[in-house]
């Protein structure tokens, strides 16, 4: 079986961080997410954004927001 990657919107990637990840709150702004699919299900999410840090805030780079997955995918 392969892994599909997928953009997803960000209301699919909050709804799967609050299913797998209760722990984190929700991203209200974001560059981009993406999404891993096996046979068809969703198992997998990874939202990019602005950095925190201002010194980071060149243009250029992204930071990683939130990772969630599946148990044991």
């Amino acid at each position: 079986m392969s892994i599909e990657i997928r953009f997803v919107t960000r209301e699919e990637a909050n709804a799967a961080v609050a299913r797998w990840h209760s722990h984190h709150k929700p991203v209200r702004s974001d560059y981009f997410r993406c999404g891993a699919y096996v046979g068809g299900v969703l198992v997998g999410v990874t939202m990019a954004g602005r950095p925190n840090a201002c010194a980071l805030c060149n243009g250029s780079t992204v930071e990683v927001l939130r990772v969630a997955c599946v148990g044991g995918a």
